[in-house]
């Protein structure tokens, strides 16, 4: 883990170097996507954003973030311990083609994952906007997980947390709220086909059975009247 956080700090000097310009910042805001069911045995993912909480922009070089997941009914839940990072993909992405893309998803332990990245933009960071865009994709694995289990997914305020400034690389101010608020997951039953699938299954093999039946019937009279 100390590792993980002095190569985050390095590549942030790295980034840094010629910048001598320190922008003013706003609280940054981390939030969750929409609460999210988890299929049982299964996986499942759960999106988070970042934006500034004030028309004056944050501009940010790089990023550590650690998340928790704390158990509330059953248990089981863990991170992915080959998590695929598809928020790199995503255009909405904080990151979106400036990615460093080498401070992959970093999983401490199965309840405890730090994800990270920067920029390699010319200007050493990217501006935050007060609209949400994608800070990272969580990945979880179910597959030891029962049916009604429950877990809260919160990001812990901690020294592996922490979002720089470009310039001087100064620590970035965050809202409380984002560490105060949390995403409750639920761990619900593989789907099954809704009634209405099944009614149009079985109206639809019905009129396939009849028009086979008159197709046949056809056939049979003309061989008839032929014969």
């Amino acid at each position: 883990m100390m590792l993980k956080r002095n190569y985050l700090i390095l590549f942030a000097a790295l980034v840094g170097i010629g910048l001598t310009t320190t922008h003013c910042s706003a609280e940054l805001v981390i939030t969750f996507g929409p609460q999210e069911s988890i299929t049982a045995g299964g996986n499942g993912k759960l999106d988070v954003f970042i934006r500034s909480d004030a028309a004056q922009s944050d501009y940010l070089s790089l990023f550590s973030a650690k998340f928790q997941i704390d158990t509330v009914t059953g248990g089981g839940l863990e991170f992915s311990t080959s998590p695929t990072d598809p928020h790199f993909q995503s255009p909405n992405y904080i990151f979106a083609g400036t990615t460093f893309d080498g401070l992959s998803s970093t999983v401490v332990n199965p309840q405890t994952i730090v994800a990270g990245d920067g920029t390699i933009a010319p200007t050493g960071y990217v501006i935050v906007p007060t609209e949400n865009r994608l800070l990272t994709t969580l990945e979880f694995d179910a597959s030891q997980v029962a049916v009604g289990a429950q877990f809260q997914i919160s990001l812990i305020n901690d020294a592996d947390t922490m979002f720089l400034d470009d310039g001087m690389l100064s620590t970035l101010p965050v809202a409380a709220t984002s560490f105060s608020s949390s995403r409750l997951l639920s761990v619900t039953a593989v789907p099954e086909p809704s009634s209405a699938a099944v009614l149009g299954a079985v109206v639809a093999g019905m009129s396939l059975l009849r028009y086979r039946r008159r197709n046949t019937c056809r056939i049979r009279q003309g061989v008839v009247r032929h014969g």
